[in-house]
């Protein structure tokens, strides 16, 4: 797939690509600074869930008189015992689900932020905006086009 000199026109006419020499923000688009959100395994979720007593936790919860709760941890339980599912913590249901086992005390804020932090992987600026990887010359041509063309 080639790189398109008009979405790479965009993001370099701004700050802070704007000022930058072609080598360095060639250099920045590509360093892996963004994050971008992606799906949890199970093999890691279920290895998220062996730490710390997580699994104990939301199993004794998936048997709680409290029938919100219990159904929640229930529905948590499925997600770690069933192989080739994946916890899409980008889904505002699934992040409610983890929000509730926090608020009910099954999970701590910790446990939170640790598994929030599975949901994440860096990219560079390039990647996020589907440039791929961008070199000195496409930051040139890019800048020489949109100066011929005003675009």
């Amino acid at each position: 797939m080639a790189l398109s000199y008009a979405a790479l026109w965009k993001i370099i006419q701004v700050e802070p690509y704007a000022s930058m020499t072609a080598e360095n923000c060639a250099a920045a688009l590509n360093a892996q600074t963004a994050e971008k959100p992606q799906p949890i395994s199970s093999a890691e979720l279920l290895a998220w869930a062996g730490a710390e007593g997580r699994y104990a936790r939301i199993e004794a919860a998936a048997a709680s008189e409290n029938g919100a709760l219990r159904s929640v941890a229930a529905v948590a339980m499925g997600m770690l015992t069933r192989d080739g599912t994946q916890l899409d913590l980008s889904l505002p249901d699934r992040a409610a689900m983890l929000g509730a086992l926090v608020a009910a005390g099954v999970l701590t804020a910790a446990d939170q932020a640790c598994l929030e932090a599975l949901a994440v992987t860096m990219v560079s600026p390039a990647q996020a905006a589907g440039l791929g990887t961008v070199k000195v010359g496409h930051v040139t041509q890019a800048r020489h086009k949109g100066d011929d063309d005003g675009e």
